[in-house]
C-alpha cells in the first residue's frame, strides 16, 4: 500500500469541503460560521463525515480544516 502524507490528506479534506459547499450551494465561508442553521450544519457534518471516511485525519484536524 502507498503511504500518503498528512499534507495530501489535508488537501483531500479541503477538496471534500469545497465539493460539499458547491453541491449544497452555500458560500464556502458559511461552513466556518458559528450558525446552527440546519442547512449549514448539514453541509458541515457531511463534509466532516466524508473527510473522516476517506482520509486518516483525526476529527480534531478535520474540524480545523472546516474552520473549527
Amino acid at each position: 500500500t502507498e503511504k500518503v502524507g498528512i499534507g495530501k490528506m489535508i488537501d483531500a479534506a479541503r477538496a471534500i469541503r469545497l465539493l460539499c459547499v458547491d453541491y449544497y450551494g452555500i458560500a464556502d465561508l458559511m461552513i466556518e460560521s458559528k450558525t446552527r442553521k440546519r442547512e449549514i450544519v448539514l453541509v458541515r457534518q457531511v463534509s466532516m463525515y466524508f473527510a473522516k471516511k476517506y482520509t486518516k485525519l483525526s476529527l480534531s484536524t478535520i474540524g480545523t480544516v472546516n474552520g473549527g
